[in-house]
C-alpha cells in the first residue's frame, strides 16, 4: 500500500458524508480522504525570482495577527460529484487545484473564493471546492494562534472574508 492510500483518522471528520472506508468517495482505493484544508491566503506560495516558490507568510509575520486569521477549516473529501475534493497526501498546492487540500484559493476561484461555508450539509452534490463545508451545525476552524473557533451559520460574508485574509487590516466583525 502506498503512503497516499493510507487512511489516517486524524485527517477525517467522522461525520463527513463523502468518505467511504477511509477514502474520498470519488477516489476509493486511490487516495486517503481528508476533511480539512489549509487557508491558501496564508499557506499558498508566491514566486520569488527564478523558480523559487515560498509561502507569503510565516507564523511570525501575519500582519492581522495569528488570532484573527483562519489557518485550517473543515471541507468535504469529495465535492460536486465531479471527482474533485480534498486528499490529505496530494503533492502540493500547485500540482492541481482539483484535489489539493486548501480553501480560499484566489488563483482558481477568482472572485468566488470567499463564498460563505455550508453548514449541516449532507449532500456532496451541492458542496463545491470553492467553500468550506461541514455536516455539523457549526464549522470548526483552527486559527493561526492554535486556538479553535466554532463558526456560526449566522456569520456575515464580510467577517468570513476578513478572517481568511491575513493582511487586509480589517477588524473582525462582532459576529466572529
Amino acid at each position: 500500500m502506498l503512503v497516499r492510500q493510507r487512511a489516517i483518522k486524524t485527517y477525517m471528520c467522522p461525520t463527513d458524508p463523502t468518505i467511504s472506508n477511509g477514502y474520498s468517495a470519488a477516489q476509493v482505493g486511490q487516495w486517503g480522504a481528508g476533511s480539512y484544508a489549509c487557508n491558501f491566503q496564508v499557506f499558498g506560495t508566491v514566486r520569488l525570482g527564478g523558480n523559487a516558490d515560498t509561502p507569503a507568510f510565516t507564523i511570525g509575520n501575519i500582519p492581522d495577527g495569528t488570532s484573527n486569521v483562519i489557518g485550517f477549516t473543515e471541507v468535504f473529501s469529495a465535492t460536486n460529484g465531479n471527482g474533485y475534493g480534498t486528499l490529505w497526501a496530494y503533492p502540493g498546492i500547485d500540482w492541481s487545484w482539483a484535489w489539493h487540500p486548501v480553501f480560499c484559493d484566489t488563483r482558481v476561484w477568482g472572485n468566488a473564493w470567499d463564498f460563505l461555508p455550508q453548514f449541516s450539509c449532507q449532500n456532496s452534490s451541492i458542496a463545491g471546492k470553492e467553500r468550506a463545508q461541514t455536516a455539523h451545525a457549526s464549522l470548526q476552524t483552527l486559527l493561526m494562534d492554535g486556538s479553535v473557533k466554532q463558526v456560526s451559520p449566522s456569520i456575515t460574508a464580510a467577517s468570513w472574508r476578513d478572517a481568511q485574509i491575513p493582511n487586509d487590516g480589517r477588524v473582525l466583525g462582532t459576529d466572529w
